[in-house]
């Protein structure tokens, strides 16, 4: 009798043993997280800084003496002091190199000039620049004493307020206490944080080119750089917003679609290159993130210190 039913037996048995099996599965097991690298699932071209719409505004012209030549804007400013970027010229100027002559100067001034009238901007509406990079270059004098001969007033700004300019034009209001702004020129970075009183904190430390200067050790660099950084509040190193020369190379290994990018990680970029000046702001961008450790740098492709210029003049 037993043999007879022994098959069913184990039948019933195996089926006991499997539905216990499951009931310790599904009630008593530990679950395991599922680990997600943020990182490596964020896309560069999704802005992660929505950009205002401007319908109508005021026109607004700036042609800026920069470190590596003649750059220039149009901007639409609303009431609200928003801003969109309808035009931008970067140039490079023979007169740095030590190449031009007044007359090349009044040409490519007259070039840069008429493209801007041509776009709507008036006369009285159009500023001349120079940045703080710039001013450290003798060669410079050249270009502003030819655009002054033109009849044309300059406007020579420092370190500081250039900062503070591009603070304005790069910072969006809702990152005021959570955020620093970061802009790598070819003379010199300026560094900026707005504090708790809504004083806009400046500092000033090596540029791009800094390896033209054969007295510069690289400790200094980096231990400038980290005293800077170490002055800036906790709160205020979450983003860090940047543009610059160097910079705009990173981003343009990113995404070219959007004004924001979100930037990478510095050892990213890290690669064979030749050009002294790139690898040179490499090593700067590399001091300032290591430091400062934010959970996103982002670039902005219009933003000038410039237009911060232009809205104060509003």
């Amino acid at each position: 009798m037993f043999k007879k039913f022994f098959p069913i037996y184990v039948s019933l048995l195996i089926v006991l043993i499997g539905f216990g099996s499951y009931y310790i599965y599904k009630y008593n097991k530990k679950e395991t997280p599922i680990k997600i690298n943020i990182s490596n699932n964020i896309d560069p071209c999704k802005s992660p800084v929505q950009s205002k719409i401007i319908e109508t505004g005021k026109k607004m012209g700036v042609i800026e003496i920069g470190a590596s030549g003649l750059n220039a804007f149009i901007i639409t400013v609303d009431e609200t002091n928003n801003y969109k970027v309808d035009y931008k010229e970067f140039g490079e100027s023979l007169v740095l190199e030590g190449f031009a002559t007044y007359d090349d100067v009044k040409e490519g001034l007259k070039t840069y000039l008429s493209k801007i009238f041509i776009k709507g901007v008036s006369g009285n509406n159009i500023y001349f620049v120079v940045s703080s990079g710039a001013l450290k270059n003798n060669k410079t004098k050249i270009l502003v004493e030819s655009i002054k001969k033109m009849g044309h007033d300059i406007i020579q700004v420092n370190p500081e307020q250039e900062a503070k300019y591009l603070l304005i034009a790069l910072l969006p209001t809702e990152n005021y206490n959570d955020s620093f702004v970061v802009d790598m020129g070819s003379g010199n970075t300026k560094i900026s944080y707005i504090d708790s009183t809504n004083t806009i904190i400046s500092f000033e430390t090596y540029g791009s080119k800094y390896y033209q200067d054969e007295s510069i050790v690289e400790d200094s660099i980096q231990n400038n750089i980290n005293k800077i950084i170490n002055k800036i509040p906790p709160q205020n190193k979450q983003n860090m917003f940047i543009i610059g020369g160097v910079p705009y190379e990173l981003a343009k290994k990113v995404c070219t679609k959007n004004r924001y990018v979100l930037l990478k990680k510095p050892e990213n970029y890290f690669e064979t290159n030749d050009n002294i000046k790139f690898n040179s702001g490499l090593k700067l961008y590399d001091y300032i993130y290591s430091t400062s450790k934010p959970q996103q740098v982002i670039f902005d492709y219009d933003a000038n210190f410039t237009m911060g210029y232009l809205l104060n003049q509003k």
